[in-house]
């Protein structure tokens, strides 16, 4: 099996010098999708931090490949954590990213009724105008 570090270090030898958005993006979708809880946790943050370095391009790449049904066990975690993050995202973001955020990322692999609770309550907190919640 090989270590993160080492699937990275195959992703680039695939991509070469291949220096275009679309390549990059690329990488980062498929580098989201590496399968140690280690990784993602780093996507996470990278995904949900409103100081990332990443463009909101490049994020959404990585959203691309953080859900897979293949890895519930290690995405799992993070259904809850959308809801909490969820209403931060869009003063934190922006709405453009919030849109992005919430069509991309909201967690359908398995939903239970405390994540419908947890989003009646975060629609119960915002006005009817907020098109997005």
């Amino acid at each position: 099996m090989l270590t993160t570090e080492q699937k990275r270090a195959h992703l680039q030898e695939v991509q070469g010098d291949d220096k275009s958005d679309l390549a990059q993006n690329c990488k980062l979708t498929c580098e989201a999708y590496i399968p140690t809880a280690e990784n993602k946790a780093a996507v996470w943050k990278e995904i949900t931090d409103p100081n990332s370095t990443l463009s909101a391009k490049q994020r959404q790449a990585q959203m691309g490949g953080f859900f897979s049904a293949s890895q519930l066990d290690l995405v799992r975690p993070y259904f809850d954590k959308y809801y909490e993050v969820l209403p931060d995202i869009e003063s934190q973001h922006g709405y453009k990213y919030l849109q992005f955020f919430s069509n991309f990322m909201v967690p359908t692999l398995e939903i239970e009724d405390k994540h419908i609770v947890m989003l009646a309550n975060i629609k119960s907190k915002v006005p009817d105008t907020n098109k997005v919640f």
